[in-house]
């Protein structure tokens, strides 16, 4: 494989790929097509973290698709719950090749002559079953802190439960990163799909 030139070569070799930012990851492997740097590889770097290896070719107007399996836990994902292989089936007629990023998340690059009515249909329906999960996640963990101590609440007798202040220990702290994450992705992909239905 060919090394990328230029100052720059290092991050065009690094894309971070959370599944709320799936669409403007697609915009991003069709631009760096354009100034030629074409996409050929995906591996896992950490959370959500995928390097994303390039080797340069003459530019070239080439559109992308990301689309992935839920593994329910087991594996990355692009977090929406299609069935293996109901994304390949959709998108085998609108595109080319495919890249595949672990055996879970795949890059199919598009056909010149593909339909964008029918591939703008195909991201819109991904991106809105993504949010669905995602405000799921969110209204899931909001849930869960007042649920559980109202639960402790009725199963406690009173005198135990106030005998002093309610404190949550320190290690659960962490925990806050996650509906707050769930919320940014729901923003987010509320967003890119109003920006994908005006374009």
């Amino acid at each position: 494989m060919k090394k990328n030139n230029g100052p720059f070569s290092d991050f065009f070799k690094t894309m971070y790929i959370p599944l709320w930012r799936v669409a403007a990851a697609e915009r991003k492997l069709k631009e760096y097509a354009a100034k030629g740097y074409e996409a050929v590889s995906f591996s896992p770097v950490g959370v959500s973290l995928y390097r994303v290896q390039f080797q340069c070719t003459s530019p070239k107007d080439k559109n992308y698709y990301l689309f992935a399996r839920f593994n329910a836990g087991g594996g990355p994902s692009l977090g929406y719950t299609s069935p293996c292989g109901m994304e390949e089936r959709k998108i085998s007629a609108v595109s080319k090749k495919t890249i595949t990023i672990n055996g879970s998340i795949f890059a199919a690059e598009l056909k010149e002559d593909a339909e964008s009515a029918i591939v703008l249909k195909y991201r819109v329906e991904k991106l809105k079953a993504a949010r669905k999960l995602y405000f799921s996640f969110l209204l899931f963990e909001l849930a869960a802190l007042p649920v559980t101590t109202l639960f402790f609440y009725l199963i406690v007798p009173h005198e135990i439960f106030f005998r002093e202040p309610i404190v949550i220990p320190p290690s659960f702290y962490p925990f806050a990163v996650f509906p707050i994450y769930a919320a940014i992705g729901t923003f987010v992909l509320s967003k890119e799909l109003k920006l994908l239905r005006h374009t």
